[in-house]
Parts: C-alpha cells; sequence; structure tokens
C-alpha cells in the first residue's frame, strides 16, 4: 500500500515539519495540480482559455507559497481533512475514468521517492534544505500506466 510508504518518506525527510514546511509543501501540492493541469487542452477557445486562465494562477500560487510570499495557516483542521481525503478519491476517480493505472503507477513514484534517499535510508539535503536526488534515483517510468489512456486531445491538423 502506498500510503503508508509516501508517509514513512516524509517523516524520514522532515521529522518535525514548521510552519515553513507546511506552506512548501501546500505549494508543491498546488504546482502538482497546476501541471495536471498542463496536461489538459481545452476542447474549445472557451475552454482552452478557462483552462489557462486557472492554471496560470496556481503556477503563480505556487511559486509564491513555496518561495514564502504566500503563508497560509489551518482554520478547520476536520475540513482540511476532508479535503484531503476527497482529494486522494477524486484522483483515482479521474485516473479511472481516463483508463490510467493508477495503483501501480503511484507505487512506481513512491519507489522513485524511496530511492532519493541515500544507502542508508536517510535524505540528503542540499544548502536550501531541499531534498537531493541520491546515488540511487531512478525517475518514475509512467509511460506503461497511462498507454491506454482515453479521452485523449485530438492532433492538430496539418494546413
Amino acid at each position: 500500500m502506498p500510503i503508508p510508504q509516501i508517509l514513512s518518506w516524509f517523516r524520514k525527510a522532515v521529522p518535525a515539519p514548521e510552519k515553513k514546511n507546511f506552506n512548501t509543501q501546500t505549494g508543491v501540492h498546488f504546482e502538482e495540480v497546476a501541471e495536471m493541469m498542463d496536461a489538459l487542452k481545452g476542447d474549445d477557445a472557451a475552454s482552452e482559455a478557462s483552462l489557462a486562465a486557472v492554471r496560470s494562477a496556481l503556477h503563480d500560487f505556487a511559486t509564491d507559497m513555496k518561495s514564502g510570499a504566500v503563508q497560509v495557516s489551518v482554520s478547520d483542521p476536520v475540513e482540511l481533512t476532508d479535503a484531503i481525503c476527497d482529494q486522494i478519491v477524486t484522483g483515482v476517480g479521474v485516473a479511472h475514468m481516463a483508463a490510467i493505472d493508477i495503483v501501480p503507477a503511484v507505487q512506481e513514484v513512491a519507489d522513485s521517492n524511496d530511492s532519493k534517499f541515500d544507502a542508508d535510508g536517510k535524505p540528503i539535503f542540499n544548502a536550501d534544505k531541499k531534498i537531493m536526488k541520491g546515488p540511487n534515483y531512478f525517475k518514475a517510468r509512467l509511460g506503461r500506466f497511462a498507454q491506454h489512456a482515453r479521452f485523449l486531445s485530438a492532433p492538430a491538423k496539418a494546413c
């Protein structure tokens, strides 16, 4: 089950999270949502314009959160828990609808993240406290889990 593996990774990487870690991770989360939007294309001009506007705003917001220019606090821990759980559930649903084999894909990403640690299973940090890729790092190979994806955008027509 990848969720305990992912949680273990975070506990090793940041055993005593501070507010800056929370804001950075929240920014990274929004950055991933923006990257999901980068992987989508509107089916018409209005849809593409709407997607582009939200995509741009999310990228900007994520960047500002990661840099510390924007900081947030938890106002309702129960609602935050509900939203995080719902994001996991709806993400699995999106993968199902698009015919992406999500369970082994998440395992591949978790294994790739684990490969960032050193030979002793400890994180390697740079001067900015960013986790670096260890000597055994491998990039997640996700193509095989998306090979049957559906609802792909139509290729551009030749003029």
